[in-house]
Order: structure tokens, then C-alpha cells, then sequence
């Protein structure tokens, strides 16, 4: 899983390339808690569309065009889920009833039911043994005061972050923000990072 996206600017031999990391922590999350459903639905086109489909809430012909505040809306619930929302977060976030919230979240838990299994191991493991660690050993040392939607966002947040470095480092230390890369460089020399297909991260080295 590799930058997904880009976008580049050329002039005077000097170019700059914009690199972003689709749907990073959705991927990251799929990834760790090994859930199918999550999984495939990271390989569409559009993953919050396709949750939307999978939960009966929209027509298999569904585009981002065709229903832009449905998707949105589960695009919202997809993101949120990662660091815990509650219903009534959601419900304010989407300014929707709170049970409305509600049925969104059910929705969730109905469609990933292996994600939300990893999810209660991962805060059984941070609260027994006091620590969680990222898959490259960044720590988060777990008290009595930690919160569990700290815990639960840490896999998908830090494991992000390992990622990111070991990009940056691949593209010769690019400034980084969030989750894209940025990176000025001679037109005739700036490459943007491979994807796993040999291919350039969305066309950047064809605009160069």
C-alpha cells in the first residue's frame, strides 16, 4: 500500500510534486484486524460508496456523482470510527438525530464484524500489559487515564506514521504533512515513489 494519488507543477527546469496517501488509517485498519469485507472494500474505487452498498443503504449503480451527501456521509462514518466516535459525536458531526448516529454505527459493526473483534483485543492487550506498541516499536504507555479512543486510534495513527517515514526515505526526505509527501526538485530529476505495479503515483512522473 503505497501513495495513491498526485499531482505535480513544472517551470524554469524547477518542478514540485504533491504526493497523498489515499485512504491511508481505512487501509491501515483493514490491514491489521485481517477483516475481508474491509479489505475488499479497500480495493474499490470508492471504499465509501462501496460500505454504503455492502450496508443496503445505497443502489448497487451508485456513483459519487449520483449520491454525493450519502456518500459523504459514510465517508464520515468510515473515518470517525477510527478514533472511536460516539453516536453522539457522529450525530453532531453529521447533524443527524442521535439515534439516526446509531444505526450508522450498527451498520458498521454489522458489515466488519472481524474489525470490531480486533478493535476489543487491541484495548485488552493495551489495558493488560499497559503498553501498545506500532509495528516498528512506537510505544503508547497505557495508564488508568488513557482513553480508549486514544488506544483505539494508536494502531492506525502510528503504524500511518512508520509508513510515511519509510517513504520519505525512499523519495530522498520530502517534506511531509499528514499523510502527503512534498518534494521540489530539477524537472529532469524528480521522480515520485513506484507503486506496487511499477507504475508512477498517479500519473506525477508523466506530468514531469
Amino acid at each position: 500500500m503505497l501513495p495513491s494519488s498526485g499531482r505535480a507543477l513544472q517551470g524554469l527546469g524547477r518542478a514540485l510534486a504533491y504526493i497523498d496517501w489515499e485512504r491511508q488509517e481505512f487501509g491501515i485498519a483493514a490491514a491489521l484486524s485481517r477483516d475481508p469485507a474491509m479489505m475488499q472494500i479497500y480495493r474499490a474505487s470508492d471504499p465509501y460508496l462501496a460500505f454504503a452498498k455492502l450496508a443496503g443503504a445505497a443502489p448497487d449503480t451508485a456513483t459519487k456523482e449520483s449520491h454525493p451527501e450519502l456518500r459523504e456521509r459514510f465517508k464520515v462514518v468510515t473515518l470517525a470510527v477510527g478514533y472511536g466516535i460516539t453516536a453522539y459525536g457522529l450525530a453532531t458531526r453529521l447533524n443527524i438525530p442521535v439515534v439516526e448516529a446509531e444505526h450508522l454505527l450498527s451498520l458498521h459493526r454489522r458489515c466488519f464484524p472481524v474489525f470490531w473483534e480486533w478493535v476489543e483485543g487491541v484495548l485488552d492487550y493495551a489495558h493488560l500489559n499497559g503498553v501498545i506498541r506500532s509495528r516498528f516499536g512506537w510505544q503508547l504507555r497505557v495508564t488508568d487515564r488513557t482513553k480508549d479512543r486514544s488506544i483505539q486510534n494508536f494502531p492506525c495513527q502510528a503504524n500511518g506514521a512508520e509508513m510515511l517515514r519509510l517513504a520519505a526515505m525512499r523519495w530522498q526526505n520530502p517534506a511531509t504533512l499528514h499523510v502527503q509527501l512534498l518534494r521540489r526538485a530539477s524537472s529532469g530529476s524528480l521522480r515520485c515513489p513506484a507503486l506496487g505495479n511499477g507504475e508512477t503515483a498517479g500519473g506525477c512522473q508523466d506530468a514531469l
